[in-house]
């Protein structure tokens, strides 16, 4: 994905509120629990926890698309954004939680109706 359009729509994203950002392979995984914001790290953009600098490093030119779906990792079924990659594997989850995810995902996808090829899904 083009790294402008990228960074734009995954500050949108994390604007809808909190999230539990969930990185997995395997054989680990790891959890990032709250608000998000796009950081800085050295002069590279990242993701990371507001007042805080837990941050996950990504890679736009490897992100192909933002999937949004449900899961069910134990709780019932979560509003979740999945970044795919151009291979179509999921690089990262963000579990959203908050109120109102049909409504903040309708309000997202009505401001960015030129970029719609690279948003799968509904919540």
């Amino acid at each position: 994905m083009e790294e402008t359009l990228f960074w734009k729509l995954l500050q949108e994203i994390v604007e809808m509120g909190d999230f539990v950002v969930a990185v997995s392979s395997n054989s680990a995984s790891a959890n990032i629990v709250g608000r998000m914001k796009i950081g800085d790290n050295g002069g590279e953009k990242v993701l990371e926890k507001e007042k805080c600098h837990c941050h996950i490093h990504l890679y736009p030119e490897k992100i192909s698309s933002f999937s949004f779906t449900y899961r069910d990792v134990g709780y019932g079924a979560e509003p979740c954004c999945e970044f795919l990659t151009t291979e179509q594997q999921v690089a990262l989850r963000l579990y959203y939680h908050g109120r109102d995810a049909e409504k903040k995902f309708k309000e997202f996808v009505d401001k960015n109706r030129d970029n719609i090829g690279v948003l799968k899904g509904s919540w």
